[in-house]
């Protein structure tokens, strides 16, 4: 996985969709998976005001070009292994995810599909080998 390319889809969520080689933005069927580790509640309708406009410009339309699967914890982390297998079992082209809990239930399910996060120290949460190189499907930001 290119770390830098990961690292701005997560610095501009609408490049999440595009999480592949080259700089050429040429529209395909793109899967993302979400893994939130709280409710429901108005993600989903907040994601797509802010960000489908966006997305749209870049010629991703949700239902044509792009597809996302999302999960949600409820606060509830016994239900994140579970959540997380479902989520790789849909195959997203890439993940994105908050928190230790929800990235170690994401790591033990997959070692493929690229996962981008935020959590406190990924070093020590053993998601990388270090910041500057981290290794493996998993990279982000740390807090």
């Amino acid at each position: 996985m290119n770390r830098r390319l990961a690292l701005r889809t997560l610095a501009s969520l609408p490049l999440l969709a595009t999480a592949m080689p080259g700089t050429a933005i040429t529209p395909t069927r793109r899967r993302l998976g979400f893994l939130q580790p709280g409710p429901r509640g108005r993600v989903i309708e907040e994601f797509a005001a802010v960000m489908g406009p966006r997305l749209a410009e870049l010629g991703w339309v949700e239902g044509k070009t792009l597809d996302m699967v999302f999960r949600f914890g409820e606060a509830d982390e016994s239900r994140f292994a579970v959540l997380a297998k479902e989520l790789v079992d849909a195959r997203p082209d890439v993940i994105g995810t908050v928190g230790t809990p929800c990235t170690r239930a994401l790591q033990q399910v997959t070692r493929t599909i690229p996962i981008v996060t935020s959590v406190g120290d990924p070093v020590a949460a053993g998601f990388a080998q270090s910041l500057s190189r981290p290794g493996g499907n998993i990279t982000g930001v740390s807090q």
